[in-house]
């Protein structure tokens, strides 16, 4: 299939690097109007921006904006214009947004949804999601869980839920501390279920002997892992590293998704989605680099055919992509994916003291 991308004509610069695109307008060029939301205070240095359709075909090749990485922290309310071909008018395109700190880190991402209307600008505000926050803390300290009742808790190797009772869970993977706090005094909040193993009041949450496992990570004995299991939103290098596919769009080098391990692309370019090129396989098989897998918890198929790894501690199966929900396809239950600070048990979301 003939790629789109000639036919975005013009990659805007920062309305808030100074180099301002002036308002949006109602008539003149088809285009879209990026306004970025990010975390501030976390390091962001410099934003890489994709386009693709439904199809999946890149709209514009991704783009870094500032072109090299800013000497400060960007603010939010970044924005940027991006002229298109008329014929677009009328096409949803999926923006992906990724900051990345002054290492080419990522740090804070996500997706929205946008179609342009011919002949005048449309805008659609993108706000990232910490890497960390999006997985309930895995970076290391405590999430927000509620407390317990301090004056009844009868616990003496852990923190106490609401009840009083010592606050585990069985996630499916065995028994887990999955809360923080104080021996013998009210959990204050919960570590990832997936990326840590322990909590020590001194270190915080934790994966063996180190800290809590990064995103699309899992710990396992003790170390951190990265594969089909680990919520991995792009493909895995040498089992150790969850490499985003927003960050591998034309290269081709590390291409890949759903937790797959990277492939090289011998033909074609590696999308948005993590494909080398459109997918187009059985409905019983996802795309992953070059390569197609079974689909099959935690193993599920978005709607683009791209492989999505499931966290395995807040989803228990796949289910059909929805409107809302076009590429989120691990659910617990019929009630999607579940909250930072819930976990699923019988298909159904259990939130966590």
């Amino acid at each position: 299939m003939q790629s789109r991308t000639r036919r975005a004509l013009w990659f805007g610069a920062l309305v808030g690097l100074g180099l301002a695109c002036g308002a949006v307008k109602t008539d003149g060029p088809t285009a879209i109007v990026v306004k970025v939301l990010l975390n501030e205070g976390h390091g962001t240095r410099i934003l890489y921006i994709t386009g693709v359709d439904d199809t999946p075909v890149d709209v514009f090749s991704g783009q870094y904006r500032p072109e090299q990485p800013s000497p400060m922290q960007l603010p939010t309310g970044q924005s940027v214009r991006i002229l298109l071909d008329d014929s677009l008018a009328g096409t949803p395109i999926n923006i992906t947004v990724v900051g990345l700190d002054v290492d080419n880190v990522p740090i804070e991402a996500n997706t929205a949804r946008v179609t342009p209307v011919a002949r005048q600008e449309t805008m659609v505000t993108v706000k990232l999601t910490l890497y960390g926050q999006a997985d309930g803390g895995t970076g290391g300290g405590p999430g927000d869980g509620g407390a317990g009742d301090a004056g009844s808790c009868q616990c003496t190797t852990g923190c106490c839920d609401q009840t009083g009772q010592c606050a585990e869970v069985d996630a499916g993977r065995g028994t887990h501390v999955a809360f923080v706090g104080p021996v013998g005094a009210a959990c204050q909040g919960a570590c990832s279920l997936l990326g840590s193993d322990h909590y020590s009041v001194d270190a915080g949450c934790g994966c063996g002997t180190g800290p809590s496992c990064g995103s699309g990570l899992r710990c396992e004995q003790g170390r951190c892992r990265c594969d089909g299991t680990s919520d991995c939103s792009g493909c895995c290098s040498n089992s150790t590293t969850c490499v985003p596919s927003a960050l591998n769009i034309g290269s081709g080098m590390r291409c890949g998704s759903g937790g797959q391990q990277c492939e090289s692309c011998s033909t074609g370019v590696c999308t948005v989605s993590g494909t080398c090129g459109a997918c187009s396989t059985a409905s019983d098989k996802c795309c992953s680099g070059a390569s197609t897998t079974d689909v099959g918890f935690p193993t599920c198929r978005r709607n683009d055919g791209a492989c999505q790894a499931c966290d395995v501690a807040r989803t228990d199966r796949c289910v059909a992509p929805t409107v809302a929900n076009a590429f989120e396809t691990c659910s617990c239950g019929t009630n999607g994916k579940c909250g930072a600070l819930q976990a699923c048990v019988g298909g159904t979301c259990v939130q966590l003291p």
